[in-house]
């Protein structure tokens, strides 16, 4: 038995999370349109895709489109159409712009809450050391009245 098959190491782990990015691709790149058969007729190879959106094939390698885009303003495939593939993903990931502003606000939001709340902790805590404080005064520490 292969004990190198069970290893279980960072290579293995980088192995893992590149696999997982690349089945991430693959599912975004699905969303969007399909992979063809056949090679691409300016670099040769075969990374043909058609993208729904647009109805349109490009290559992905080339990052080209290789249907023309028919010059009707009123089409609604080709007039919205960007100039190539990689930046119809990148329009097509980035749906909300603010997003990334909305997350930050809402990490400024728990924090703020954390602060609130350790400073109530902290009040209630020292409340707490105070009535223990009033309630030990009336206490002496030999019994006989003397302190």
């Amino acid at each position: 038995m292969d004990k190198s098959v069970f290893k279980c190491g960072s290579k293995n782990m980088k192995n893992r999370k590149r696999f997982l990015r690349y089945q991430a691709n693959v599912r975004k790149k699905l969303k969007y349109g399909m992979e063809l058969s056949g090679e691409c007729p300016w670099c040769g190879e075969a990374s043909l895709f058609h993208y729904d959106r647009y109805d349109a094939k490009c290559c992905l390698s080339c990052d080209m489109w290789l249907d023309e885009a028919c010059g009707d303003p009123k089409c609604p495939y080709c007039a919205a159409r960007p100039r190539t593939p990689s930046e119809a993903f990148f329009l097509e990931d980035n749906k909300n712009p603010y997003q990334k502003e909305r997350l930050r606000q809402n990490y400024q939001h728990k924090n703020d809450g954390m602060l609130r709340h350790n400073r109530i902790r902290d009040q209630n805590t020292e409340r707490k050391e105070k009535e223990e404080r009033s309630r030990n005064a009336g206490v002496y520490i030999d019994g006989t009245g003397n302190r």
